[in-house]
């Protein structure tokens, strides 16, 4: 997974058209470009308060997240096949 926001200020568009290509390419490569969340080392919240995660770090744990519950559900349907086919 590839990831940069739209409003990144220290990664100039033009160099967005790499990780845009590769996913285009590549079968199990994902490029991620939200619209909003400055650089991906940039914290939430202000300055004197800011959170003690990235969004960045919020997502990747999304995206695992997302992962893990596609994979239970590969599972369980393969489970479901199995049972309707009288294999268990």
């Amino acid at each position: 997974m590839l990831v940069n926001a739209a409003d990144d200020p220290l990664v100039h568009e033009s160099l967005l058209s790499i990780p845009k290509s590769l996913s285009e390419k590549r079968e199990n490569v994902m490029f991620v470009l939200p619209l909003h969340g400055g650089h991906l080392g940039f914290f939430e919240g202000s300055m004197l308060l800011p959170e003690p995660l990235t969004w960045m770090d919020k997502l990747v744990v999304e995206y695992a997240n997302a992962i893990c519950q596609w994979e239970r559900s590969k599972l369980q349907c393969a489970d479901t096949e199995q049972v309707e086919a009288g294999l268990e």
